[in-house]
């Protein structure tokens, strides 16, 4: 029985390696990621922040005391000239706007700053700037001496010391959990793709009558998942060979680190149960279909599965112990992204990974023998693909 898996393993990992489209598409994947999510950064490190300049009028009676270092990538200018002039004064200095401090502002904090153009809004600290000095001048007219002012102004330095592990460390878990969440995610729905293609292209050549003459269904399925479980994971070690060095060099990200967590053989565990759940599903759903453009809309939502742990991954990452991370980890669908994220960062109980470890456990065994019984029928079903009806009738008579 084995031999004969292993002999469908082995036909399935070299038919797709030689074909040019997967090899291709193994290494332009992440190039094209990498390029689109890094271009943006690798640019900005070449291009030179914008310089703002703006006049100013100081009408009021107030001696300015401001100190221009709050301010960034912004110059000021104060002007001599009438008010009626400034604009025309700043317009063709060509600078990004002006602006008139008066007695009014000191009373109310309320200031006008006019722009010739709407992208001069971010003024790099200005406002910070006229805060400071706003203040600094209702403290003056209380009486208070400058070193009083000072102590009062002092700004609070809140600095977060964890009392778990140091800062590298907690960095060093979010990416674990990144990397191999996501991984998972990459690999369930490229190989699963690749399951359904690989059952609707048996069917569509008659290859399957040929096949199932000499070994049985739970074989050929057997064969299969394992097949294309090989061939994702050369896809992911591709992904890592080219991703973490092109990574590292243009997000200075330390990913070699993630390999490191002690917790990497439970969260490998989970991969393979979330993988085989989404696995027999794919390949269940693939041979009741008869073509891609024939499929119902009840069997297209098998496809957005997989995408269900990314709908709540933003809660789960804020509150790794709060309810709903709880429920999406013992749901099947979601516990195996969900439980690598939560394992990695170090939210999880014993109690609840032995939990899911059994429910996960139970759902691929029931979900196999499930799929096994659907691959059976609907690889010899030609015509029309199966509705949803009659998918359950054989569940319930085959």
């Amino acid at each position: 029985m084995l031999k004969k898996i292993f002999k469908i393993t082995g036909w399935e990992v070299m038919r797709n390696l030689r074909n040019k489209q997967f090899i291709v598409g193994i290494f332009l994947t992440p190039v094209l990621i990498l390029i689109f999510g890094g271009l943006p950064n690798f640019i900005e490190r070449f291009d030179s922040p914008v310089e703002r300049t703006f006049y100013y009028q100081n009408q009021s009676q107030v001696e300015l005391d401001w100190s221009e270092d709050m301010l960034e990538n912004t110059v000021l200018i104060e002007s001599e000239n009438s008010q009626e002039q400034l604009q025309s004064r700043a317009e063709s200095a060509d600078a990004d706007g002006y602006f008139i401090i008066d007695q009014e502002f000191f009373k109310t904090g309320n200031i006008n700053l006019n722009v010739f153009s709407l992208s001069a809004t971010n003024h790099g600290g200005l406002a910070n700037l006229l805060t400071e000095e706003l203040q600094n001048y209702k403290l003056a007219t209380h009486d208070l001496s400058e070193e009083v002012i000072q102590e009062v102004t002092m700004p609070a330095n809140l600095q977060v010391v964890s009392l778990q592990e140091d800062e590298t460390a907690m960095g060093s878990r979010v990416i674990t959990a990144v990397i191999f969440g996501g991984g998972l995610f990459f690999l369930l729905i490229t190989s699963g793709s690749m399951l359904l293609q690989s059952a609707l292209q048996e069917k569509k050549e008659k290859m399957s009558e040929i096949i199932l003459s000499s070994i049985s269904s739970e074989q050929l399925m057997a064969g299969k998942i394992i097949g294309h479980f090989i061939l994702g994971m050369i896809q992911i070690g591709v992904w890592f060979g080219i991703g973490i060095p092109l990574a590292d060099y243009f997000f200075d990200l330390p990913l070699l680190e993630a390999f490191l967590n002690p917790a990497l053989p439970l969260i490998a565990v989970f991969a393979l149960l979330g993988y085989l759940v989404f696995a027999a599903l794919f390949v269940g759903i693939g041979a009741t279909m008869e073509d891609l453009q024939s499929a119902t809309n009840a069997q297209s939502m098998v496809f957005m599965l997989p995408v269900l742990p990314i709908l709540v991954i933003g809660p789960v990452f804020n509150n790794p112990g709060g309810m709903l991370s709880r429920i999406v980890t013992y749901f099947p669908l979601t516990a195996p992204v969900i439980s690598i994220v939560r394992i990695a960062i170090g939210e999880i109980s014993t109690v609840e990974i032995i939990i899911t470890l059994a429910i996960l456990l139970i759902t691929t065994i029931l979900f196999t023998l499930a799929a096994a019984k659907i691959f059976r029928i609907g690889m010899l079903m030609y015509g029309k693909s199966a509705s949803f009806k009659e998918i359950i009738h054989w569940l319930r008579y085959s």
